[in-house]
């Protein structure tokens, strides 16, 4: 389940230091649901986007570091490996 609250203003500022712009081509029903979200939430649709974005990406790259962490500990990679993969 997605979590709809967003973030502290503390939060959002962090992401903001360097940027780079990405074009979607987003399908109706996809955009049709974000223009719902909005409406209820009082929020700009690519602010939320962008947060949304976010912790899912942050939560993508914890669960593959752990990951990587649990091999390198069975030995199936090495520290160098490791490290090389997490820069």
């Amino acid at each position: 389940m997605i979590d709809l609250k967003m973030p502290k203003m503390s939060q959002r500022s962090k992401m903001a230091k360097h940027t780079e712009q990405l074009n979607l081509r987003m399908p109706q029903d996809l955009l049709d649901d974000l223009e719902i979200i909005s409406n209820i939430l009082k929020v700009n649709k690519s602010e939320w986007i962008k947060i949304k974005l976010g912790e899912l990406v942050h939560e993508q790259k914890s669960k593959l570091i752990d990951k990587y962490v649990e091999l390198n500990a069975k030995g199936i990679i090495d520290k160098k490996t490791l490290e090389k993969l997490i820069r």
